[in-house]
């Protein structure tokens, strides 16, 4: 219990920097082809990042319940690593977080 928060968090931090950086690239590259605005490029980089919830703004066939049920899985997988430091959890949380971005373009991108 005596860990520090940066030593528990040293996998669901990075993982989440790469999950913006490639959201930010991705709403940078659509905002060249659609012209988009500042305030539209920043909206979908946040949506992007907002991962199951994403499908609140930017899709009608996803309610709450989807948001919040795809929601309690992933944050239940990144958890993991926090929670029990080691390989297996390391890689759990990994693909937690990728399905929380995936998510997010997926919901995001559906609806553009």
């Amino acid at each position: 219990m005596g860990r520090s928060l940066a030593t528990q968090l040293k996998v669901v931090g990075p993982a989440f920097g790469i999950g913006a950086i490639l959201s930010a690239l991705a709403s940078l590259s659509g905002a060249s082809k659609m012209s988009w605005g500042f305030g539209d490029t920043a909206e979908v980089w946040a949506a992007v990042l907002a991962g199951p919830f994403a499908g609140l703004w930017f899709s009608r066939d996803w309610g709450p319940a989807d948001a919040v049920g795809w929601a309690a899985v992933c944050l239940l997988a990144i958890s993991a690593h926090p929670l029990r430091a080691g390989g297996l959890t390391g890689g759990v949380s990994v693909a937690g977080v990728g399905l929380w971005v995936l998510l997010g373009f997926a919901l995001t991108y559906s609806g553009v």
